[in-house]
């Protein structure tokens, strides 16, 4: 079984990551590998990418101050921008791809304002103070955001690459108060156990992130940071091929019982994450210092995977069916690594389609689930993408031969289905967005 994703490295790299060696071993040094590796005057290690955007909000802005972010992307986000205690605005993506809206981004911010009938306080003179969570959703970046005039004009800017491999050219669109953020956590293309990164070019943002990480971070007794070593190495082990599935399943009838325990008991599933006051192990360390030497191999094999898929696919993309829109179509071409080669396809296939490739040793990922909250009717775009997407692996270590196997599963079930593609859709449940 292919996992939808996996770590970057493999059994070489955890027991060279347990023996002594030249690797960062402290929080410093590894800060320092980043950002001479990146070109970016400050990086700080944080517990994650939601800590970072939490409290990156909290320091950079003022209490009554909005902020914007992309409706599609992972609940989290959405979550750490909540902690922060600031008015949560949605937006929603562009129709062809995983972006922000180019029309709303477009807009003068005081058209903004106006049309969504905001209550916000203006900081100077009669322009609203703001800031913007910028997801680059699957590694899709906002390439020149200073061209529109809605980010132009942010008070601060948050870079969430927790799903991108960074590079230089990326901390190059980084303004004086811009801050990126990058993942060291489970499922993301740099995953190192535990962690992530924060890359600016402010000197008080880094010290002040710096200052309060230390405030929060506890040390951890020596069993706590054995287990935390134990459970990457198992959790390495569990994404190998012949353990997979069998773990997944596992993994998900725990978290399907976990979940209904915590609903019948009345318990919130969004508070403030334990893990924020978890500090990383040497072994964690020494995980991400070996990903940063390796990233560029990384991004140029999924870049080259990526290519496969494109190519293979291309002929079922292109081919129409009496369905108002073909039954597979691509993401716009994107010249970066992305996590997952993401395929929009239609909503009353994606269900069948993921358990075929299951069936034949695939597995796929769906994300993200629409916000709860939100109104469809206005997120058009976004429920959308959340009906139709599917994530092909793109993980480390896997074979271009294995992509082929993938795209030449998909062709025979496509070929076994196009009979029930000549049939009218919709299902009910894609009438959503028309409902006030």
């Amino acid at each position: 079984m292919i996992p939808r994703h996996r770590p970057p490295f493999g059994i070489f790299g955890l027991a060279k990551a347990l023996l002594p060696g030249s690797d960062p071993c402290c929080v410093a040094q590894l800060e320092q590998a980043y950002a001479e590796a990146l070109c970016v005057p400050h990086a700080v290690w944080l517990p994650s990418a939601r800590y970072g955007i939490c409290h990156t909000l909290a320091l950079g802005l003022s209490p009554q101050d909005q902020v914007y972010c992309p409706a599609f992307t992972c609940g989290v986000v959405h979550q750490a921008i909540r902690y922060s205690t600031h008015a949560l605005t949605y937006v929603d993506t562009n129709p062809d791809d995983f972006l922000m809206d180019r029309q709303f981004l477009n807009r003068p911010v005081r058209m903004v304002h106006q049309s969504q009938q905001s209550a916000t306080q203006h900081s100077t003179g009669n322009t609203p103070a703001y800031g913007a969570v910028l997801s680059e959703v699957f590694g899709y970046r906002y390439r020149a955001p200073e061209k529109h005039p809605f980010l132009r004009d942010a008070r601060l800017r948050i870079f969430d690459m927790a799903m991108c491999i960074s590079t230089v050219e990326d901390m190059q669109r980084l303004t004086a108060s811009d801050v990126a953020l990058i993942s060291f956590g489970l499922g993301k293309s740099l995953y190192a156990g535990w962690g992530g990164m924060a890359f600016t070019r402010d000197p008080q943002m880094a010290a002040a992130l710096r200052t309060k990480r230390d405030q929060d971070l506890r040390l951890d007794a020596g069993v706590v940071q054995l287990r935390q070593v134990t459970a990457v190495c198992l959790r390495t082990l569990a994404h190998s091929a012949w353990l997979y599935k069998f773990c997944r399943q596992a993994a998900e009838r725990r978290s399907s019982a976990s979940a209904a325990r915590l609903a019948s008991q009345g318990q919130a599933t969004n508070q403030q994450a334990a893990e924020w006051s978890r500090g990383p192990t040497g072994f964690h360390l020494k995980l991400a210092g070996q990903n940063l030497r390796r990233s560029v191999v990384f991004r140029q094999e999924r870049v080259e995977c990526s290519r496969i898929y494109r190519s293979e696919l291309s002929q079922l993309a292109d081919t129409g069916t009496e369905l108002e829109t073909p039954w597979l179509t691509f993401l716009p071409d994107n010249a970066d690594a992305m996590s997952h080669f993401c395929i929009r396809v239609s909503p009353s296939v994606r269900d069948s389609l993921r358990e075929y490739l299951w069936n034949k040793g695939f597995d796929t990922a769906t994300l993200f689930p629409f916000p709860k909250e939100a109104d469809a009717a206005h997120l058009r775009n976004t429920w959308q993408l959340t009906q139709q997407i599917i994530g092909l692996p793109l993980s480390g270590n896997l074979s271009r031969q294995r992509v082929h196997r993938l795209c030449s599963a998909i062709k025979d079930f496509a070929a076994t289905r196009s009979a029930e593609w000549q049939v009218a859709e919709p299902r009910a449940q894609h009438k959503r967005p028309v409902a006030a």
